[in-house]
């Protein structure tokens, strides 16, 4: 199953490592980078954990977010759905090798975002990490880097 990645689970070891009840995603396999259109990157997935902003996605006209296409077992896919609290398992189209191509990703549930969430700088560098990884556009990155966040 194809998995479009935007948030922390760009950085592949991260993906790789994510766990529920000590069963580990493991390895995935990455078949690059692409393009969803008509959605924006947004922090407002509120964490259980710790009340800060998570990455999410939400339509917007003439807005792109960049990401990484992942090849997940169906295995991988269902232990991805519970590890990704607060969150629910959408399709949506991404643009990949001049073609459209429906992938899963994951889009925060209605009643768990919020307004004026900001990420942790360790939530940001995780983003940040996987998106220089995979070579994103120096402008994205720096678009990234600028994204107010709390220790």
């Amino acid at each position: 199953m194809k998995y479009f990645a935007f948030g922390s689970n760009l950085l592949k070891s991260r993906l790789e490592k994510q766990s529920k009840n000590g069963e580990k995603i493991g390895k995935v396999v990455d078949e690059g980078t692409t393009t969803l259109k008509n959605y924006d990157l947004v922090f407002n997935k509120k964490s259980i954990i710790d009340g800060s902003g998570k990455a999410n996605i939400i339509p917007k006209k003439s807005s792109q977010v960049l990401g990484i296409i992942y090849n997940l077992s169906e295995k991988q896919i269902w232990l991805l759905d519970e590890i990704e609290g607060g969150y629910q398992r959408s399709k949506v189209y991404v643009l990949y090798d001049s073609n459209s191509v429906e992938v899963c990703t994951y889009i925060a549930k209605n009643g768990s975002t919020e307004e004026n969430l900001v990420p942790t700088k360790e939530y940001m560098n995780y983003i940040i990490s996987g998106a220089i990884e995979h070579s994103f556009p120096a402008d994205y990155i720096a678009t990234l880097k600028s994204w107010k966040t709390k220790n």
